[in-house]
This record gives structure tokens, sequence and C-alpha cells, in this order.
């Protein structure tokens, strides 16, 4: 089993998702983004990003701490950026680089960015003092926008298997709740199994964050996913 994976590999381990993929949509909750500063945080394949560049934005950022994640999806004329998080600030360089999400935000601390979005990510790295960092690198009215699963998991290890057809694959997946990390284990016919594991984190803990913070916050909830749009003050 392993944490790191590269763009094709999690590209065929998780097809299913990718397929069934919502990204357009939860790009649409942030408006028009045309001529706006746009952060991709957590980026991983940059499927968002990519999406975000289609309107014409003044600048997206993407970052990640994979740079194998990273390394085969932009193209270096694109205006995204894969940040090295101690790099300048230049909206034509092609760069990339590991770090994590708490140096990124202070390093970003002045941009003034418009809108954040962090897709399937937020259980990797979120903590309510998180929200303070956040408020900071977004310009007045800017928003934050995050998904994440509403349903707390089993503390006995729960298992699905399903055949995809579109891959021609056999797939498991395992998942179950040590205190408060999730362990999930993705398997694939013919593939090497990928271990990833992440926090828990109760809506009601989102909600006091951000709010603490001075953001208004609404949920949209679609099935056992929740769209949260957080508003500066």
């Amino acid at each position: 089993m392993t944490y790191n994976i590269d763009s094709k590999t999690y590209a065929k381990l998780y097809a299913k998702y990718l397929h069934n993929d919502r990204t357009k949509e939860m790009v649409n909750l942030a408006g028009n983004l045309k001529g706006k500063r746009v952060l991709d945080l957590c980026c991983g394949g940059g499927r968002l990003t990519q999406e975000v560049l289609k309107q014409k934005t003044k600048q997206a950022l993407s970052i990640d701490a994979s740079f194998d994640m990273l390394q085969d999806n932009f193209d270096p004329n694109d205006i995204a950026i894969l940040s090295v998080f101690n790099a300048p600030w230049n909206p034509k360089k092609y760069c990339c680089g590991c770090g994590t999400v708490k140096y990124a935000l202070t390093d970003l601390k002045n941009k003034s960015l418009d809108v954040i979005f962090c897709q399937q990510a937020i259980n990797y790295w979120f903590y309510p003092e998180h929200a303070e960092k956040i408020k900071k690198v977004l310009a007045p009215k800017g928003m934050f926008i995050f998904n994440t699963f509403n349903v707390k998991p089993s503390v006995i290890p729960r298992t699905k298997t399903y055949y995809y057809e579109k891959t021609g694959r056999n797939y498991t997946e395992v998942s179950w709740l040590v205190g408060d990390m999730v362990k999930h284990v993705q398997i694939a016919q013919g593939m090497d199994p990928h271990f990833t594991e992440f926090r828990w984190i109760p809506p009601e803990e989102f909600k006091r964050a951000f709010k603490r913070a001075g953001f208004k916050v609404t949920v949209q909830t679609d099935g056992a996913t929740d769209i949260y749009m957080c508003r500066k003050g």
C-alpha cells in the first residue's frame, strides 16, 4: 500500500468518481469568475483549475503537495501557476513543489484572492485555526468553497465492491474510523492498492470555525456530500 500516487494511477484507481465528477457545478457556485483571482487549494490532478481557466480568470493559482499529481496535467503556457510555496507570484511561470497548506496560506496572505476552492481535500489538512488564515488571503467579500462528506464512518471496516464497465476492472474499497481518523484502502483489479487517511470533521466544527472567523456560511447538501460556501464579511 502507498500514500503517494501519480495522476495517471489516480485516474485509473478512482475512475468511477472522476467520470461522475461534479467539478463544473462546484465552480459555478462562485458565479462569474472573469477577471477574478482564484486559488485551487490541494488541486490534485488539476481538474477544477482547468474548469476555472475556461472562464478567463485574471489569475488562477493551483497548489498541491504532490509533484506527481501535477506534472502531466498542465500546459506551461496556461496562466495557472503550480506554485513552489516560497516562489514569487508569477502568472506565467509553470512550477510546482511540496509543502503544507499552513505554509502556503502564510505565503499567500497578501494576495487578495477572490475565490478559493478546495475540492474533496479539506479533511486532509483543516483545523479550526485555518479559518483565520483563509480569511487573510481573501479579498473583501471573497469566497471559500469546499466540499466534504457528511456521514461519520463506522469504526467497523465497511467494504464496497463493484465492477466499472468503462475500465473493465473490478474495484473494492474498505473504509473505517480509528479515533477521529478515517482509513481508506482503494483496490483495483491488476493494480497495487492505495491507502489514504484523513480526519473526520463534523459539520458543526466547520460551521463554528468559519462563523467565528467572520464568514457567512451557506451549506448545500447533495446526498452524502456537503458543499460549503463561506463568504468573507
